[in-house]
């Protein structure tokens, strides 16, 4: 006995339609994730050199007007890089 036939000749149009629909979702979701992404790094990398400005100027204060100080043992190994970044020549 033969088995009966399968023809997938009627069902081409369906998925021809229907991988052009997947790939169509899969197409806008790469192109809003790439639109975040244009959108957000150069937030991001505004926002680090804000931040960066910050640290600084407020560390830089600190340093000029001699108010650092070491409160916890554990910070006591970066106090000799920090007493001589904060040495002052003596003229």
């Amino acid at each position: 006995m033969r088995m009966p036939e399968m023809h997938s000749i009627s069902m081409e149009d369906y998925e021809k339609t229907r991988f052009k629909n997947a790939n169509q979702a899969v197409y806008k979701t790469a192109m809003l994730s790439i639109a975040r992404m244009i959108t957000v790094s150069p937030l991001t990398e505004f926002l680090g050199f804000v931040c960066l400005g910050i640290v600084l100027y407020m560390g830089g204060k600190v340093v000029i007007e001699n108010q650092m100080f070491f409160p916890e043992p554990s910070l006591r190994f970066w106090q000799p890089f920090f007493s001589f970044a904060c040495a002052r020549s003596k003229d």
